[in-house]
């Protein structure tokens, strides 16, 4: 069970705490708004390692963020400022540099996080997709978007499984996992391909002289080039030559 007992939220010109939790259910009202309700929670969740859910309003880089918690009858106080981590137990002191690290303590430490098979390979959730079961936003956010990183609202689903020991999903076979990395491969020469037929199709180019097809149509619109010209000059030299005989006329009248 984890219980939250106290938290803090503040820096060197505010703070606000909170320690008026009590086991069971607790609710947090206040008849106006604007209050910091939704930042509380919010506040617990980043804490927690959750992925910053703020109100764009909120500066919440500036404050530091501690909670104390009691889990399985042990308390533990946590401390963030941005992605760095303190985490203070009954005779130990730790400090982690990324939510990342906080995960991988926290999974051995304090509890297991639930393992899911994602992409053919089985990897522990972080907590950043863990806390997602513990906050449901509001202000009409869709629910079916999962604020996780990385991670999706599939893998939310699959995490959900795997903690009622429900594993949907399979590891990949060898088999299966050689036909990705064959699809993969694939995929990469595709876009070679790909790349080369571009310049192929550039007129002009060295690389397009290699192939047939394409020397054939520059040779086509070469001629049909040619052909315009020698219009455009014949219909120039007949302009030319009315042009002189209509000022050969005028002179022998003016005479």
């Amino acid at each position: 069970m984890i219980k939250i007992k106290a938290v803090y939220i503040g820096n060197a010109d505010e703070s606000f705490i909170e320690r008026n939790f009590s086991d069971g259910i607790n609710v947090i009202y206040s008849m106006d708004n604007n209050r910091g309700k939704t930042v509380l929670m919010q506040g617990i969740m980043y804490t927690l390692g959750a992925l910053p859910t703020f109100p764009s309003s909120f500066p919440y880089r500036k404050y530091i963020y501690i909670v104390d918690l009691n889990i399985d009858n042990r308390n533990i106080s946590i401390l963030r400022y941005k992605n760095s981590f303190a985490v203070k137990t009954n005779n130990k002191f730790d400090l982690f540099e990324s939510v990342a690290d906080f995960s991988k303590y926290w999974n051995k430490t304090i509890r297991p996080l639930p393992s899911i098979v994602k992409d053919g390979h089985l990897i522990t959730v972080g907590l950043e997709l863990y806390t997602q079961i513990a906050f449901v936003s509001q202000d009409s956010k869709s629910s079916a978007k999962i604020q996780a990183g990385r991670f999706n609202k599939k893998d939310f689903t699959e995490m959900l499984y795997a903690i009622k020991g429900l594993d949907r999903q399979e590891l990949d076979s060898i088999h299966e996992q050689n036909l990705k990395r064959r699809r993969n491969e694939l995929n990469g020469i595709i876009k070679i391909r790909r790349k080369e037929a571009t310049v192929l199709n550039e007129r002009g180019t060295a690389m397009s002289m290699v192939s047939a097809a394409v020397d054939k149509r520059d040779t086509k619109e070469l001629i049909e080039e040619l052909e315009n010209a020698r219009i455009d000059v014949t219909n120039l030299k007949k302009r030319r030559s009315r042009l002189l005989d209509s000022l050969e006329n005028s002179r022998e009248n003016s005479r």
